[in-house]
């Protein structure tokens, strides 16, 4: 009896659509998306002199294309194609403009109902998979207003009446659900929602220009959903009792965790990750153009902001002051938690200078001062809070100030950057594995600040105290801290180059006295040599290069002072060429010559077995 071959999915997409093998990823099914699928038009355009072309916007072919790809693959190929031409039309605008009327107002109907397809597509969870190759289109699309204002003029509506249309359509459908269902999907389509840069620039055009509470309501429903899937995070917390200053975050071992918190902390980055992007834009000029806005909303939006803003900082605390988040998870509620304060000081609008009063808000509840702190940053919240969120704060108001507020000061106050350095210092001491490395990363940011900096910004002991914290980790057993260091003192080398005064001699005997059997000593050399003159170093320390070859017969040392070794050689040899650049061999063999013949005479057999080699 021949058993009948059963009929799958794949097998009746291989035989009827032309799927090239069953291995490949099936097409999504978009039929029961809502899209407009009516509407073409034929444009005769001229993308550059003496050329013309005709190009086609066809939506009804573009959805049967969509719908009768064989594969993912092919689907992804069919949006591709339609991005080439929407930024075709761009290119060609010129020409487009000189078409009839009727051709052209045809056109901008078409790229409006272009961009509700685009943007249902994007926003569907089966089109999440290919969202990276979406976003794109609608922002090829959003360039419309701009790059066509007669057309925007003349037909009375704009592609960012359509992205307003559609966001207000999105969000009625999904702030209707109770808070109490499972809200994934729901969550996943808000963050690739705020993705798109122009939907989040609408969401404050509502709230700012037309009163509405889609804003506060989209905040809400994002708290509400952070405080029930956070509740297994805070479960966990209060049952194993563990003190906010003995968190586990701090531990070098980091203890399994239940999978319901794991999963609880991926979620919350979502969540937070749409509120971070929110936030980020409050204060962002807008360019989105409206010709037929919502009617104006009655109600106080802007003190509504206000207290759900209040409610979420207070969530976001809370998961701070939990055991069970790891750092990632930190990372981004520091920083969701300070950007959010600085858009309550902007909503509430205190004084005129809102960037100064964060400022000085923040360094207070920071600092522990609290002087000027607001009602809702209580100091006693910074006591009770362990290492590794402080940190998480520090960095997340790194990221939140501009360059110029980097150097506020209050006399006899050292300048904000100053203070804030020092404190994360302290941590870079910590007899935590982890806090010690995340103290690290966090100084790293700030240094990649303080380089963009005209002048240098730290003083010279802040310096000098980071280099001794450096030479003193980089022989570290965890090669996660040590492997850390040579980029942190690469930052520092670039940093105090800002100095054009600095005393580099000065650090080059500090590097000098480390121990001959540190790898630091090595590497360190070989990053500072490009602000040293090489003969100038041989003359004051002749005796570098028969220490360098000797540390070549250290196993534990060799590859970094052999790396040193051929640095401080093609030092020489620039330093000792002529106009021509023609090496003077007899001028450069006299520095290095004798102390390798010195090494390959040594007794002892693996140093000259390694400088023959």
């Amino acid at each position: 009896m021949v058993r009948k071959k059963r009929k799958t999915t794949v097998n009746y997409l291989v035989k009827t659509r032309g799927l090239a093998s069953s291995s490949l990823p099936l097409p999504v099914d978009i039929r029961d998306i809502d899209l407009p699928t009516a509407g073409s038009v034929r444009l005769a355009i001229s993308t550059a002199p003496d050329t013309a072309a005709n190009l086609e916007l066809n939506l009804e072919e573009l959805y049967g294309n969509l719908v009768q790809a064989p594969d993912t693959y092919a689907q992804l190929k069919v949006l591709q194609l339609f991005r080439s031409h929407l930024k075709l039309v761009i290119t060609a605008a010129a020409t487009i403009q000189t078409l009839p009327d009727l051709t052209q107002t045809t056109f901008w109907q078409v790229a409006q109902d272009s961009c509700r397809f685009i943007f249902r597509l994007y926003l569907h969870p089966s089109m999440k998979a290919m969202r990276k190759t979406i976003l794109p289109i609608l922002d090829s699309l959003s360039l419309y207003d701009a790059t066509f204002p007669a057309l925007v003029a003349s037909t009375g509506s704009s592609i960012g009446d359509i992205i307003v249309s559609e966001v207000t359509r999105f969000l009625d459908v999904v702030l209707a659900q109770s808070s109490d269902l499972d809200a994934t999907i729901p969550l996943d389509q808000i963050l690739a929602l705020c993705e798109y840069s122009t939907a989040t620039e609408s969401l404050w055009v509502l709230h700012h220009t037309l009163k509405s509470t889609y804003l506060v309501q989209l905040i809400e429903y994002c708290n509400d959903q952070l405080r029930l899937i956070a509740a297994p995070i805070v479960s966990y917390h209060g049952q194993h009792d563990v003190a906010a200053g003995a968190s586990s975050t701090d531990n070098d071992d980091d203890d399994t965790q239940p999978s319901e918190v794991v999963v609880a902390s991926e979620r919350c980055l979502g969540v937070l990750k749409s509120v971070i992007i929110l936030c980020t834009a409050a204060d962002k000029p807008s360019a989105l153009r409206l010709m037929d806005p919502p009617v104006p909303s009655e109600s106080s939006s802007q003190s509504s902001l206000v207290g759900s803003l209040e409610h979420f900082v207070t969530q976001s605390l809370v998961l701070l002051a939990t055991s069970a988040v790891h750092k990632d998870l930190v990372t981004t509620v520091g920083l969701a938690t300070t950007l959010l304060l600085k858009v309550h000081v902007l909503e509430a609008k205190v004084t005129a200078n809102v960037e100064l009063t964060y400022v000085q808000a923040m360094s207070s509840w920071l600092l522990g001062d609290g002087s000027r702190s607001l009602p809702l940053m209580p100091l006693d919240t910074m006591t009770s809070l362990s290492a590794m969120p402080k940190l998480a704060l520090y960095r997340g108001f790194l990221n939140s100030i501009t360059d110029h507020s980097f150097l506020y000061q209050e006399p006899p106050v050292p300048i904000l950057v100053e203070v804030l350095f020092t404190s994360v210092l302290s941590h870079c001491h910590s007899a935590h594995l982890t806090v010690r490395m995340y103290a690290f990363q966090v100084l790293e940011m700030f240094l990649r600040r303080i380089v963009q900096q005209p002048v240098l910004v730290l003083t010279t002991n802040t310096v000098y105290a980071l280099l001794d914290t450096i030479l003193l980790n980089w022989e570290h057993p965890a090669k996660k801290i040590n492997q850390f260091m040579a980029p942190m003192f690469t930052h520092v080398v670039a940093v105090l180059g800002l100095d054009a005064a600095f005393d580099w001699p000065a650090m080059l005997r500090r590097l000098l006295l480390q121990p001959e059997q540190h790898r630091s000593k090595y590497i360190a050399l070989g990053i500072l040599l490009p602000k040293l003159d090489a003969v100038s170093l041989l003359d004051q320390h002749p005796t570098l290069l028969h220490g360098v070859l000797s540390a070549v017969g250290n196993q534990e040392v060799a590859a970094s002072a052999a790396s040193l070794f051929v640095q401080l050689l093609e030092a020489l040899r620039r330093a000792t060429s002529t106009t021509t650049l023609t090496p003077d061999l007899t001028a450069w063999s006299k520095w290095w010559v004798d102390a390798v013949v010195d090494a390959l005479l040594n007794s002892d057999t693996h140093l000259r077995l390694r400088i023959a080699t």
